[in-house]
């Protein structure tokens, strides 16, 4: 089976980017679901001032 592993399509003056691979866009969907379900958590309003600072996190599991 042959394709084209990117494929690309323009609309308007973006540009989007797509993998031709199910089990890859599969892949990077999920990651991008699990992201944005942290994205407005506590832990993550934690998580990244505690990068910064260089010190461990306090995780509350909200």
């Amino acid at each position: 089976m042959t394709y084209r592993a990117i494929l690309t399509q323009q609309d308007g003056a973006a540009l989007i980017i797509t993998l031709n691979r199910p089990d890859k866009r599969n892949a990077i969907e999920f990651e991008t679901f699990l992201v944005t379900m942290i994205y407005g958590t506590k832990d993550k309003q934690e998580g990244i001032p505690a990068f910064l600072e260089k010190r461990k996190p306090r995780f509350e599991g909200k």
